[in-house]
C-alpha cells in the first residue's frame, strides 16, 4: 500500500510570508497546489498520515481528489525574488527573507496560475494523537526532508505501530474499489 505523510500547518501556526495557508479540513480534506512538490503522485486509495508541526493528527485513506483551476499569490524578497520570507511580531520592517537576510517593509506580490487539489479522505478518519513522534514519523519516509508537506513513507512500520492502539484503522487497509473503480 501506498501511503503519504502530509503536513498541514493550521492558519494560526503558518510562520511564512511567501504565500498562505491551504485551508485544509485536518480531518476531511487536504488541500494543495501545482507548484507543491509531490502533487502528481498522490492518488485515490492512498493511505495518508495526516500530521502537523507537533503531531501526528490521524490516518485515513484518500477516496477522491477534486481538481480546479486558480491562481495563488506569492509574495517575495523586493532584491532576490525568493519566497522564503518571514513575518517578524516585533521588529522592524516587518519582513525578512530567509535567503538573503534582507529586511523590508513590503514584499513583491506576483500571481501565478495553478491547479488546486483537494484530497478528500474516507470516513471514518482515524485520529491518533500522540500515537508516534515526530522523529518516527519522520524516519518512516525514506527520502524525508523538512521542506517537503507530501511525502511518500513505509505504510508497514507506520501501521505495526498504530494497529494495536487504534485498530479501526483496519478499515482503510481493505482491498475495495474506489468511486473511480482505481484498486
Amino acid at each position: 500500500m501506498i501511503a503519504w505523510l502530509l503536513l498541514s500547518i493550521p492558519e494560526d501556526e503558518f510562520k511564512f510570508a511567501g504565500f498562505g495557508p491551504y485551508g485544509d479540513e485536518l480531518r476531511s480534506c487536504y488541500r494543495y497546489d501545482s507548484r507543491v512538490p509531490n502533487h502528481k503522485r498522490i492518488e485515490p486509495n492512498h493511505l495518508a498520515a495526516v500530521r502537523t508541526n507537533s503531531q501526528l493528527v490521524g490516518v485515513a485513506r484518500i477516496a477522491r481528489i477534486e481538481t480546479s483551476e486558480g491562481t495563488k499569490a506569492l509574495l517575495r524578497c523586493p532584491m532576490c525574488s525568493s519566497t522564503n520570507l518571514q513575518r517578524r511580531k516585533r521588529k522592524l520592517p516587518p519582513f525578512v527573507c530567509a535567503s538573503c537576510r534582507a529586511s523590508f517593509e513590503s514584499p513583491r506580490e506576483e500571481t501565478v496560475p495553478v491547479t488546486k487539489f483537494a484530497a478528500h479522505f474516507e470516513q471514518p478518519f482515524c485520529d491518533t494523537p500522540d500515537a508516534i513522534p515526530l522523529s518516527v514519523l519522520c524516519k518512516a519516509c525514506p527520502k524525508y526532508s523538512q521542506y517537503l508537506s507530501m511525502q511518500r513513507m513505509e505504510a508497514e512500520a507506520l501501521l505495526a505501530t498504530l494497529i494495536p492502539r487504534f485498530p479501526k484503522i483496519k478499515f482503510h487497509l481493505q482491498e475495495r474499489e474506489c468511486r473511480n473503480g482505481v484498486k
